[in-house]
């Protein structure tokens, strides 16, 4: 995550600045994060395979179709 998480705040960490009400960013998901929202010392546990679910866009990622879409064409027009 420690690797993953600066090319995520590049593209997710604000909103995409068009004209939608309630936009926010995206969440990306940290070890911070877990460890504060579980209760459970074993579920706060980090393990490889949430590495694994981020890096694909799963498990705690969550962003709007928008920011997804800016995303894919800053890397589409070779702007990132």
């Amino acid at each position: 995550m420690e690797n993953l998480a600066p090319w995520a705040k590049l593209f997710f960490g604000h909103p995409s600045g068009i004209d939608l009400p309630g936009e926010v960013a995206a969440s990306t998901g940290s070890r911070l994060a877990l460890e504060s929202l579980s209760n459970s010392p074993a579920a706060r546990v980090w393990t490889t395979g949430l590495d694994y679910q981020l890096a694909i866009g799963q498990g705690s990622f969550s962003c709007t179709v928008i920011q997804a879409a800016v995303m894919i064409g800053a890397v589409a027009n070779g702007a990132a």
